[in-house]
């Protein structure tokens, strides 16, 4: 169990009920990981969950004057009204009949008289009372057969062994092999404590012990470790039978204080344990995964569409010119300490002339000229590219093709019921209300006004997804040319070389203004100006190699290459939010499902092995009862 279990001291719960700590502690993260659920109570996984994990915390809510429920669960004609008479000791209690199959249509509770205002709830049936015949604090039920032709006694029985504490399994020699009721048995297994009572006993008195030894190995090929403490082999025909006299004594005698609040404390950990089983929580991860797919295939729609729009020689030029000058800016920080100035000034300076060629068509008149040098001026200052063009090339066809996967996502969340998570807003996680509301009323400095201010004024007609989309892009393509740029033999060749020419000339320059000072002798101004221009001029080889590596980086039929798969969010991120949650989901799942099954191996241990508890069967070990074997 993943949580540290502290000592075994009593805890309440908010009901009242004793609780054992560490099953407290996993009965909160259960409810914790209900409520996360209600975000998707229209889909049906979710919902489904839901319910199991309800019926799981209901278990602790039972108060603790409701007497154990003990049912009797079997097929048709193998004798439970007779074994519920004999139990009892009354005689036609249970009507049975050698000839009338299904004859019990009706629960039959056996129950003491002062525990008939505290019976369990079973709404919508009418359960028939027989008082006496059980102690106080436990009720005894004989219900219908569960393999009979009639549908709604099979209802009627499994509402019942909902509500039960302890199942005694019935059959006989001659129906022990029956896959249905087998196959029910697998079904309520991991869900309930279990004692297996074969009757009939007297009928094959000489092969009773071979017949006893193959219906246990039946019920272990299920699952369960059978034992001689779980197992009764009973003539029900006679009330004084010692088989009887045993399973008596281990169901109806008066349990101890401690009985009825560990018994509901194990129903809580079983049917949690079992609202958590695989069966249950493998739609969420395939939901997952589903929504994981819908959304490569929603990415490599709107990747095909970019690069047909991008294929055009107007688009492609002018994104291999943005991506270019985003790749000096980044080169500045590879080119070394002497080319650093010229190509810093190089990657703020060149954008003036690249802004102008693409923005001087923007709109019309003064109008128009006083927005290209806007934008101009903007991206050589702040380091922004000229996006327009790339953007007006992708088209209304891309824009169609974004829309078109933005309805598949949402109809799908829609039509699965997940719409309601990965709302913005609505997310939770995000940390306190108070630091969110503190950032979005942080005033925007003056650098993003400005930019917001030309960014409106140039490209109020662009889409802002679109927009967010090229800038990134062209960053992403941009860092990738720097990096090839310098990087590689030729790149540390062209970077070395350039700095050290530059290095060179300034050490002379230095080495001529020191030689000036020791020696006390004053310079010409035409040393200065040669200075000045051998310094400017140590600088072009180094640029120039850098520019060539770069044009060889940065061509329009390479850039493809340079950005690799990259796609926006779909949905505006809520389907990937929702493929996150999903599969969080799953992983929280089995997490609490390892912990409730250290917690029933932990609460099994203090139950001890009296038959009064029954045997048990862990969560994951039920097998299908079509793997048993044929008689």
């Amino acid at each position: 169990m993943t949580d540290q279990i502290p000592s075994r001291s009593e805890g309440k719960s908010p009901l009242g009920a004793s609780l054992l700590p560490w099953i407290a502690a996993l009965a909160g993260r259960v409810g914790n990981f209900r409520k996360d659920l209600l975000a998707a109570d229209s889909w049906a996984p979710a919902a489904g969950l839901g319910v199991e994990l309800d019926r799981a915390l209901s278990a602790l809510e039972v108060p603790p004057s409701v007497p154990v429920l003990v049912v009797m669960l079997g097929g048709t004609g193998v004798g439970k009204s007779e074994l519920f008479n004999a139990l009892i000791d009354r005689p036609g209690a249970s009507p049975s009949s050698d000839t009338v199959r299904c004859h019990t249509s009706q629960p039959f509770l056996a129950v003491h008289p002062l525990d008939r205002a505290h019976l369990p709830s079973l709404q919508g049936l009418e359960p028939i009372l027989v008082e006496g015949g059980v102690p106080r604090g436990v009720v005894l039920a004989d219900t219908p057969d569960i393999d009979g032709m009639i549908e709604r006694h099979h209802g009627v029985t499994r509402q019942v062994l909902e509500r039960a504490d302890l199942v005694l399994f019935v059959t006989d020699p001659d129906r022990r092999a029956n896959l249905q009721v087998l196959e029910e048995l697998r079904r309520w297994a991991p869900r309930k404590r279990w004692l297996f009572v074969l009757t009939k006993a007297d009928k094959y008195a000489d092969t009773i012990d071979a017949i006893a030894r193959d219906f246990a190995k039946r019920v272990e090929e299920i699952g369960f470790a059978l034992d001689r403490e779980s197992q009764f082999v009973v003539a029900s025909v006679r009330p004084s039978d010692a088989g009887i006299e045993r399973l008596r004594q281990a169901v109806l005698r008066p349990g101890d204080e401690n009985r009825m609040p560990l018994l509901r404390q194990d129903a809580f950990l079983r049917q949690a344990a079992h609202a958590l089983s695989a069966g249950h929580l493998h739609p969420f991860q395939m939901e997952a995964d589903r929504l994981g797919a819908l959304a490569d295939r929603g990415r490599a729609r709107q990747e095909q569409a970019y690069w047909e729009a991008l294929s055009q020689p107007r688009a492609a030029d002018a994104f291999a010119r943005v991506v270019k000058q985003s790749a000096w800016k980044e080169i500045s920080e590879r080119s070394g300490p002497f080319l650093f100035p010229a190509v810093w000034a190089r990657a703020r300076m060149q954008p003036l002339a690249t802004g102008w060629a693409l923005t001087r068509g923007l709109r019309g008149g003064l109008l128009g000229v006083a927005g290209a040098l806007g934008a101009s001026a903007l991206w050589a200052l702040r380091g922004l590219s000229p996006l327009r063009h790339i953007a007006e090339a992708l088209g209304e066809s891309f824009r169609d093709t974004l829309s078109a996967v933005e309805h598949d996502a949402r109809r799908a969340l829609e039509d699965a019921g997940l719409d309601r998570i990965g709302v913005v807003g609505s997310v939770k996680g995000q940390g306190s209300t108070g630091s969110l509301a503190a950032k979005a009323e942080v005033p925007p400095g003056l650098g993003e006004a400005v930019d917001g201010f030309l960014k409106q004024w140039t490209l109020s007609d662009v889409h802002p997804e679109l927009l967010g989309r090229v800038e990134q892009d062209v960053e992403t393509a941009g860092r990738e040319s720097a990096r090839l740029a310098t990087s590689g033999f030729g790149g540390v060749v062209s970077v070395f070389l350039g700095n050290a020419l530059v290095a060179g000339m300034v050490g002379w320059v230095a080495w001529r203004l020191g030689k000036s000072w020791w020696l006390e002798t004053d310079l010409s101004t035409s040393f200065f100006l040669q200075a000045a221009t051998l310094v400017v001029v140590s600088l072009l080889p180094g640029m120039l190699f850098l520019a060539w590596r770069l044009a060889n980086q940065v061509h329009p039929r390479r850039l493809r290459g340079l950005l690799g798969k990259h796609a926006g969010p779909i949905a505006g991120g809520q389907l990937e939010r929702v493929r996150e949650t999903a599969a969080g989901w799953f992983r929280q799942g089995m997490d609490i499902a390892k912990s409730l099954e250290e917690a029933q191996r932990l609460l099994s241990a203090d139950l001890g092995a009296d038959a009064t508890w029954g045997t048990s069967l862990p969560a994951r070990s039920a097998q299908p009862a079509s793997h048993a074997r044929k008689a």
